[in-house]
């Protein structure tokens, strides 16, 4: 007979069994507990870096803004401050670094840079709390994020005229006193309709003897006030108005000591472009002085008092004085007309080879005379060497402007190798059938263009200044890779133009010449095409800014005739210069900023 087992009857764990797994459920919560913790926190923490980051990066862009505007370290500090806590980052320190050779770190590599570049530097920390962790002991961490902002530097080159017509605002009969010798309006009132300028109202002679005009006479003008009581030397109006505005431009541009300076300025001038010396290796013509084309100091510019002084020095073109039988002189150029067979005082520049008896005219079978180094606003030229100077010791990171200034319209270009010759004329890219005209080297017609060439090494003698001009335009302003259509292959800088026409000159002649209906305003035509161009880089941007017929420009009424369209600006008397430049100033800042 089997035997039955006993019933099972469990067994009731120990108090201490009971206390240890208590533990062992504890311990194991903490570790559930601290795994999620660290998910979280992590996850946390790299939140936490990230708003810190992107407030950073936009701590960085202001700091580089007013480090723009010329801010010293403690001021940028201040707003990189301001821009972490309005996006969010609270109890933040930042340190900023700028290339300041007044700062301990001048030589620090991330912000000085070769070449020099406006770069701030913005590090920043700030605390993470953790969630979870702190039942491990840990409750936070410090992160730190960093951020380079940079304000772009910029390359700014000036093209100026010199042309002899910037004289052209000291006159007789209006109101006046330009030769500043106590009388208005004093001279000879002899009527001279060739140059209704050279009549005076007020026969009574000043203390120096001298006409109101006679102030338009640049040997006399140009070397007026040498120690520049007014500012600058020189008396020469509205040159003189074309350089204090400039210069203070140039202030503008230049703010900082030149070890620390990142920006650059270059100062072409133009008058001629044939007269100065010959480069045997390019051709290039360079003028020197108050005569020619040239790139004044053959070099960028970064100090700011170098730049200023070399503004205000500036001379408008000087002609030398008439021979005695300078209507029939084989010597190319103008002259100065100093001695008026009428009243024995300035009688203007004139030009021998533009009379048609001169006897090189005549042989060249010129019945009109050829004027073509006659003419002394060679703005291509001008625009052609500003252009060439992005490419001289070249900073791909700066933004590149290019501001034209003048006064009239393109009747000169530059001189061939083969041009040399004073018999050979016309010179330069001048048609023959225009050098006897007005307006000089350039056909009648705004809206015509020849290419230079009529085939590949076969010259195209339609080809004129204003043909020229506008290719140099297109040098400076089209797109180096991809050009638009309307550059004509020509691959050029991608730089930013502004142009600015002063005084009536600009606008004239203000008739149809062309017999198309429309007024044929030279200058004012091809400054508005290198303000179109020069702002996109492509001359048929639509809807065009300055269209033609949009703007009062057609007439002066003899008030102040100011405007501004694109990147064109007008002003009718060198007194409205300050407010363009600082205009000017405005929108590259913006630009930069952007």
């Amino acid at each position: 007979m089997m035997k039955s087992s006993p019933p099972y009857s469990p067994q009731r764990p120990s108090a201490s069994a009971r206390g240890q797994s208590i533990v062992l459920i504890a311990a194991a919560f903490v570790g559930v507990v601290a795994f999620v913790g660290l998910a979280i926190d992590t996850g946390l923490l790299f939140i936490g870096y990230g708003h810190l980051r992107r407030a950073v990066d936009s701590a960085a862009i202001a700091a580089a803004t007013q480090f723009r505007e010329g801010q010293d370290v403690s001021d940028i500090t201040k707003t990189a401050e301001e821009f972490l806590r309005l996006n969010g980052v609270d109890n933040v320190t930042a340190v900023v670094d700028i290339c300041d050779n007044s700062e301990t770190n001048a030589t620090n590599p991330d912000v000085c840079t070769v070449p020099l570049r406006k770069l701030v530097k913005v590090t920043a920390t700030s605390h993470v709390d953790f969630a979870f962790l702190q039942v491990v002991g840990l409750y936070g961490t410090d992160v730190t994020a960093e951020a380079i902002g940079e304000a772009a530097s910029m390359d700014v080159v000036l093209v100026l005229d010199i042309s002899e017509s910037m004289t052209w605002d000291a006159a007789c009969g209006d109101g006046d006193d330009d030769d500043g010798d106590g009388v208005i309006d004093d001279g000879p009132m002899n009527p001279d309709p060739g140059n209704p300028w050279r009549v005076c109202s007020n026969p009574t002679a000043g203390a120096d003897g001298k006409p109101d005009f006679e102030a338009r006479n640049p040997i006399l003008c140009n070397a007026a006030d040498p120690g520049g009581v007014d500012g600058t030397p020189g008396e020469c109006h509205p040159f003189e108005e074309v350089k204090a505005a400039a210069a203070d431009f140039a202030e503008w541009v230049l703010d900082k000591d030149v070890i620390e300076e990142a920006d650059r300025l270059a100062i072409v001038v133009f008058s001629n472009g044939w007269e100065g010396a010959v480069d045997p290796t390019t051709g290039y013509v360079y003028g020197s002085g108050n005569r020619g084309t040239y790139v004044v100091g053959n070099n960028w510019y970064k100090d700011q008092g170098a730049a200023v002084a070399a503004i205000e020095n500036l001379q408008v073109y000087q002609a030398d004085p008439c021979p005695s039988d300078w209507a029939t002189s084989t010597n190319p150029g103008t002259c100065n007309l100093s001695d008026h067979p009428d009243d024995h005082f300035y009688g203007g520049a004139v030009c021998p080879f533009y009379n048609p008896a001169n006897p090189v005219a005549m042989a060249a079978g010129l019945l009109n005379g050829d004027a073509s180094t006659c003419a002394t606003t060679a703005i291509g030229l001008g625009l052609k060497y500003g252009g060439a100077m992005f490419a001289l010791d070249p900073n791909p990171s700066a933004l590149w402007v290019t501001i034209l200034l003048t006064d009239g319209q393109a009747n000169a270009t530059e001189l061939d190798i083969s041009d040399t010759d004073t018999t050979d004329i016309p010179w330069g890219y001048c048609p023959a059938a225009t050098a006897g005209d007005y307006p000089h080297c350039q056909d009648r017609n705004i809206y015509s263009y020849h290419s230079p060439e009529l085939s590949p090494g076969v010259g195209n003698p339609d080809y004129d200044a204003d043909d020229y001009a506008r290719d140099a335009a297109r040098f400076i302003a089209c797109d180096p890779i991809s050009p638009a259509a309307g550059c004509n292959g020509i691959k050029g800088q991608g730089a930013i133009i502004f142009s600015i026409g002063l005084g009536q000159w600009v606008l004239n002649p203000t008739a149809d010449l062309s017999g198309d209906g429309e007024w044929d305003q030279y200058g004012d035509a091809l400054l508005r095409f290198a303000a179109r161009i020069g702002d996109d880089g492509n001359p048929a941007t639509n809807p065009e800014p300055c269209a033609y017929g949009t703007t009062p420009h057609k007439a002066l009424t003899g008030g102040t005739d100011d405007y501004q369209c694109g990147n064109y600006y007008f002003r009718e008397f060198g007194g409205g210069l300050n407010s363009v430049f600082d205009d000017i100033a405005s929108r590259i800042f913006t630009r930069l900023s952007h």
